[in-house]
């Protein structure tokens, strides 16, 4: 019977059981947890981005109402642009007016999609939309 099996034996560090050597044990640990740490980080990433496109997608969707409270015409032109201009990598986008001055609001809806990468799983699309209303000031 070996010395470290024997009932009532303590090691070195007074802890009983075996004489092992603990020094790896954290390595295989972080081995472990570092891939979940990691697609934590890109999911934070990936839920950032889609924020701003949606927030880019409710801005666009406010001031186009305004501009369609000023102007009918201009309001689906105007959130055209800007959306092209954002940045924000959106994929198609589709403007409606759905109530245009003379009258008591207008109202524009923004639909637009966006194509997100996401690590070991790949390509998601989603889809965003707002809606906003502006007091008709003609």
């Amino acid at each position: 019977m070996s010395l470290a099996c024997r009932p009532g034996h303590r090691t070195a560090s007074g802890r009983p059981g075996r004489d092992g050597d603990d020094s790896g044990v954290a390595a295989v640990e972080f081995a472990l947890v570092l891939p979940l740490i990691v697609m934590l980080v890109f999911a934070a990433i990936t839920a950032g981005t889609i924020a701003t496109a949606q927030l880019d997608v409710n801005s666009t969707a406010r001031d186009a109402a305004r501009a369609g409270a000023l102007d009918s015409n201009a309001a689906c032109t105007l959130a055209t642009t800007r959306l092209a201009d954002a940045g924000s990598a959106l994929g198609a986008t589709n403007c409606t007016n759905i109530a245009t001055c003379p009258g008591i609001d207008s109202v524009i809806r923004i639909d637009a999609t966006r194509t997100v990468t996401i690590p070991f799983i790949g390509d998601r699309t989603i889809d965003l939309s707002s809606t906003a209303s502006y007091r008709c000031e003609i």
